[in-house]
């Protein structure tokens, strides 16, 4: 894997050290593994349910099982960076309170993409930024992801970065 599998907005903190991030939305634990392996990443929190609940879209996962079987592979594919890794099992509404405010170099949301729970990541992680921190959302080709973003920056006025669009959508924060 090189450099080239690094999520280009990602790109942006190659020259920081000792990265703390959080990751919304784990399932196979594909991005992250890009990330640890490019990235000087102190600590990395994990955030995924693996479980289904109200406003979950399982259009794209199938059933309870495939979650479950995704877990299994998010850990195998990331074991080798367990040291760097805290893994924590809820819904990112509920995990937000473990984090303070202004502590993280970058939140990373891969997870429901339906326009309320993008909405909601966003609102709620953006705090935990760092100044000049990245927040990044997958899938920006998607319609509710796209207005999710879109919205949260007209209303903060905050500067947009687009890598490839449909890939990534980055964010730095500025206020």
């Amino acid at each position: 894997m090189s450099q080239e599998a690094l999520k280009p907005s990602f790109k942006l903190l190659k020259n920081r050290s000792e990265l703390v991030g959080a990751e919304i939305g784990v399932y196979e634990g594909i991005n992250a593994k890009y990330y640890l392996k490019e990235l000087d990443i102190k600590c990395v929190f994990l955030i995924d349910p693996y479980t289904a609940y109200e406003n979950y879209d399982l259009k794209n996962l199938g059933l309870r099982k495939t979650l479950e079987i995704a877990e299994k592979i998010a850990h195998a594919t990331l074991g080798s960076y367990d040291h760097k890794i805290r893994w924590i099992k809820k819904k990112s509404v509920d995990a937000v309170n473990f984090f303070f405010d202004e502590i993280l170099d970058f939140v990373y949301i891969v997870g429901n993409h339906s326009y309320a729970s993008v909405a909601e990541d966003i609102l709620l992680y953006y705090p935990k930024l760092k100044e000049g921190g990245l927040l990044a959302a997958n899938d920006y080709d998607i319609k509710s992801v796209k207005r999710a973003v879109d919205e949260f920056a007209e209303i903060r006025a905050l500067d947009l970065h687009i890598k490839d669009t449909g890939e990534l959508r980055g964010k730095e924060k500025y206020d």
